[in-house]
């Protein structure tokens, strides 16, 4: 046999045997490689496009720079883009960084629509991160078919800021023992509104404000009462969503209506949803003022400590409380992560940063600035690292703040954001008449039948049209 033509058949034996070996390590459906070892070194771009202070900043440079100091060999470019991104335009011009920040609730549109996103649970196995304390819901948020496709690094949520002066006037218990017993319920919630709406000669004050058009306030409510306006395996088998089809999230949505509409609850607008109730008794609670005389307000973590100041330049007592429990306890999650751009050069520098952002070394630094967020590690967030310069409610009961409500009852927890759970043509859809439903029923302009009829027509043809293109 001729020397080249040996040569030939090992390598052709090699070759063969090198596939035979990579196919048997695929994981099952991808074209990855489980045990794959990776390499991190050179330099990555890491873009950070989410609202940015000072103390988000902060964050950024104190875990990027924890980072560095376990990967000497990794050099971190980071960018910080103060513009919300065209993530669609970045893509296609393939000039996104290695590493860029997301929206856990825009994570399927990149990666199903915009195909932009690198898996990262092999990464995470090759690197040993275990994401066993992670928290399960929002974990649930960073995957798509069942692969991983982002880290969080922050989550949050709705919850109630609240006069405590006005519950104690008004003879109440205080919501905090009564969240501690699991009694704060909606029914209980809203006997405390009606308490707390009054006008007399003693003052003034109502009930609560809330956002109602804001898609973590009225997911928890559409789903709240039993509602299946969307779940993963009905969508699946079915194809269709339901608003005015499902009496139970007609029944959710009635509530939101009823509570505006007996002036127990002071209708919030924004920018976001400038939709505003003109019925005579949503006038009259146009100026009252949101510390003094709004007994109840929703809040997230984000505004926590804006929360505290307003409160206590006016001389007033509060606290926090989660929001009452539904009969279908839920409550609307929002989280922030990270992800690794599926045109990165560098895979395994960018995967290993990003990744890093949900151990617990990463999550504490990240989590512990002065702008503090809550952890997504569920052992961090029992813990008080992240909690503000309020003391806890556990070491000063009587001036404490319950920090806990923005953790309690994760099981209830649901997607904070429409996106987060239909194709984003089809959430623009849902959102459009979610944000000015409420208005439109009270002010008497459209009925709650033909707005859910339309809504649910209207999108159910868009996500008909994206199947059938799909």
């Amino acid at each position: 046999m001729k020397k080249e033509t040996f040569k030939g058949i090992v390598a052709a034996v090699l070759a063969v045997a090198l596939a035979v070996c990579i196919a048997s390590c695929r994981k099952p459906g991808t074209d990855e490689v489980s045990g794959y070892h990776v390499t991190p070194c050179g330099k990555i771009r890491l873009q950070y496009y989410e609202e940015i202070n000072g103390a988000s900043e902060r964050a950024v440079n104190a875990w990027v720079n924890s980072f560095r100091a376990g990967y000497p060999d990794v050099t971190v470019q980071v960018e910080y883009i103060h513009d919300h991104p065209d993530f669609q335009a970045l893509i296609a011009a393939r000039s996104l960084g290695d590493v860029v920040s997301v929206r856990l609730a825009d994570v399927p549109q990149y990666v199903s629509e915009y195909g932009a996103l690198r898996a990262l649970d092999v990464f995470a196995e090759a690197l040993e991160i275990s994401l066993d304390d992670v928290d399960p819901t929002v974990l649930n948020s960073c995957m798509v078919n069942g692969r991983m496709y982002a880290a969080p690094c922050m989550s949050d949520r709705f919850v109630l800021k609240y006069n405590r002066d006005l519950v104690k006037a008004a003879g109440l218990a205080d919501p905090v023992e009564l969240e501690a017993k699991n009694e704060w319920t909606w029914d209980v919630f809203k006997e405390y509104c009606r308490a707390l709406t009054f006008a007399d000669e003693s003052g003034r004050a109502v009930g609560c404000s809330l956002q109602l058009g804001n898609s973590g306030i009225y997911i928890p409510f559409m789903e709240g009462f039993g509602g299946h306006w969307f779940d993963r395996e009905f969508w699946q088998e079915h194809e269709e969503l339901r608003f005015i089809s499902d009496e139970h999230v007609v029944e959710g949505i009635q509530e939101m209506i009823s509570l505006v509409e007996s002036n127990i609850c002071k209708y919030t607008f924004s920018k976001y949803f400038p939709a505003a109730v003109k019925t005579e008794g949503q006038k009259a609670l146009a100026d009252y003022d949101a510390e003094t005389e709004i007994a109840f307000n929703d809040v997230t973590f984000f505004d926590f400590g804006k929360t505290g100041k307003a409160y206590e330049e006016k001389g007033v007592d509060w606290n926090v409380v989660s929001m009452p429990r539904f009969p279908v306890p839920k409550t609307g999650l929002y989280a922030t992560g990270f992800a690794v751009f599926g045109g990165t050069r560098n895979q395994d520098a960018a995967a290993a940063l990003c990744l890093s952002i949900v151990t617990r070394e990463g999550q504490s630094v990240y989590c512990s600035q002065d702008g503090r967020t809550i952890p997504c590690i569920k052992s961090l967030a029992e813990g008080k690292t992240w909690r503000l310069s309020y003391p806890d409610i556990s070491d000063d009961p009587v001036n404490g703040k319950n920090y806990d409500a923005f953790i309690r009852h994760p099981e209830d927890a649901t997607a904070g954001t429409v996106e987060a759970v239909l194709p984003v043509k089809v959430a623009t859809i849902v959102n459009r008449y979610m944000s000015t439903l409420v208005p439109d029923v009270v002010n008497g302009t459209k009925d709650l039948t033909s707005i859910l009829t339309a809504l649910e027509t209207e999108a159910n043809e868009a996500l008909k049209e994206i199947n059938d293109n799909s």
